[in-house]
């Protein structure tokens, strides 16, 4: 991986007599000459091949009768050549579609961003921003022509691309992923959402090599069976096309709300997916139809007494000789009307009306 020299020279205008000069790593003598006496020395530690072991901090001293009478110390990094591989190495897309490739770096610190770049040539690409939540994935919508595509990370150095993939217009569709959902995309807490995935493709009928999932924010649902509330099953394959359907029991607002992706993966011809955006409202929880119901009561208990309070009084004001029998018989109905209305469930057969 190249060569690495490490020079240690003295040049002294003193005399010093008799010397040993030692190079270290890190404590451990990589080399030892004694019985030096020219006080201007140059000693070459040469390294043919390099590799991460021989990082660390070198020193260079000298010593008399065992008595160190320079020292100076240099900490060497080591730092392995990048390696930037673009897949897939080929896509072949109808024109107007998508394409999508991925960036997988090695050799470099994992904490910088990826960068992508396309162009019609390899000798003539621009860099282009990522339009996927995740860095490492470039999409190329509305393809038309051929292109070619790269990546490399920010780390300060020339831009080495090692590997260059290209998109192939092809015919005929070699995938098609259409993703639906059952009833409507709007859903209340508490109930079932049912997502199904159509893939249509000879791929299906050719050898082992390909996968489906789903992928939810940071969940990625890749298992057929039953997980807790979530159950994924597929109904085999029909001729070219099969079928993937992702149901979750009891969702929730707050956790289940947001984009459903259905993930084709061939490991020769790339992805192919389709999203569909899922809304969950918050329902009537038990509390809150207690609570409305409560009050609804109320209301109607209220307007029931107003009704009877008016009926009273404009009663009176027809018959004043039978002022006194209206006041009782209002009294008597009132009455009678809030013991109902108070009274514990269950207990309508106690109730007495004067």
């Amino acid at each position: 991986m190249g060569e690495f020299k490490l020079s240690c020279l003295v040049n002294s205008t003193a005399k010093i007599g008799k010397y040993k000069l030692k190079i270290m790593l890190d404590g451990d003598v990589l080399t030892s000459i004694p019985n030096l006496s020219d006080s201007n020395e140059t000693v070459i530690y040469r390294v043919d091949s390099i590799s991460e072991s021989f990082k660390g901090v070198y020193q260079c001293t000298v010593e008399s009768e065992k008595v160190t009478l320079w020292s100076r110390e240099l900490e060497v990094t080591f730092v392995s050549q990048p390696h930037f591989t673009v897949s897939p190495k080929e896509y072949q897309v109808v024109s107007g579609d998508t394409a999508m490739f991925s960036c997988h770096v090695t050799g470099v610190d994992p904490s910088l961003p990826v960068r992508f770049y396309v162009g019609n040539s390899p000798a003539a690409m621009e860099p282009v921003a990522s339009s996927s939540d995740e860095e490492d994935l470039l999409y190329l919508e509305n393809v038309t022509n051929t292109l070619f595509v790269g990546c490399d990370k920010e780390h300060g150095h020339p831009r080495p691309i090692s590997q260059i993939s290209n998109t192939k217009l092809v015919k005929q569709r070699l995938v098609d992923v259409k993703v639906s959902v059952s009833k409507t995309p709007y859903h209340k807490t508490g109930e079932t959402l049912v997502i199904r995935c159509d893939v249509t493709s000879e791929l299906l009928t050719g050898p082992p090599g390909w996968k489906i999932y789903w992928r939810h924010g940071g969940t990625t649902y890749t298992y057929l069976g039953s997980r807790g509330n979530v159950h994924m099953y597929d109904n085999g394959i029909v001729g070219n096309k099969t079928a993937h359907l992702l149901a979750i029991q009891n969702v929730h607002h707050n956790k289940h709300n947001g984009t459903y992706t259905c993930v084709f993966v061939s490991e020769e011809y790339g992805r192919y997916q389709e999203k569909i955006e899922i809304i969950v409202k918050q329902g009537l929880t038990k509390n809150m139809i207690a609570l409305v119901l409560g009050g609804a009561l109320i209301f109607i208990t209220i307007v029931l007494l107003v009704v009877v309070v008016m009926y009273c009084r404009q009663k009176h004001r027809r018959s004043p000789q039978t002022a006194y029998d209206d006041v009782a018989d209002c009294t008597v109905a009132t009455n009678t009307l809030v013991r109902s209305e108070v009274s514990p469930a269950g207990d309508s057969d106690q109730q007495t009306t004067l």
